[in-house]
């Protein structure tokens, strides 16, 4: 479940490998991947690859409640067909929720790179949300306050 959350809130991927700890500081990550245009999670009309570098750390609570920062995180986006690039920067907050029918709740908040499969590929700032359900498929998509940065558009 928590591999599938992570690749919709596709920044959030990299944190996955920071081992858990309350008191260790962010580590150092470097991250690539490609979002095609068929994913279902959300994309643009050409593949976009990924390249993120910074800091992540995942802080899960006795709870199982999963809380991922990252930290001096930057994100170059390229539309593969073209080669036009964009960077920015991605500081946000991940805190995965898990209710008693076992839907999993994600809140981001600060600035995340998030796909969805309305909105496409896009920079978050402010407070959003997304819900799968236990067997991994999405119930509620991006939805919350703030600003939303088209990346298709900003990479046509």
């Amino acid at each position: 479940m928590k591999i599938r959350l992570f690749t919709f809130a596709l920044i959030a991927g990299f944190m996955a490998f920071a081992a858990p700890a309350v008191a260790a500081p962010p580590e150092p990550v470097t991250y690539s991947f490609t979002i095609t245009t068929h994913s279902k999670f959300g994309h643009c009309n050409f593949p976009v690859l990924v390249e993120a570098t910074g800091k992540s750390k995942a802080i899960e609570s006795p709870t199982g409640e999963v809380v991922g920062v990252s930290t001096n995180t930057k994100v170059t986006v390229t539309n593969v067909d073209s080669g036009k690039t964009v960077t920015y920067s991605v500081n946000g907050t991940f805190h995965n929720s898990t209710d008693a029918d076992g839907n999993v709740t994600t809140t981001a908040t600060g600035s995340n790179l998030l796909t969805d499969a309305n909105y496409g590929v896009v920079i978050t700032n402010g407070n959003f949300t997304f819900t799968f359900d236990k067997k991994g498929k999405l119930v509620q998509g991006l939805s919350g306050t703030g600003n939303i940065t088209d990346v298709c558009a900003a990479l046509s």
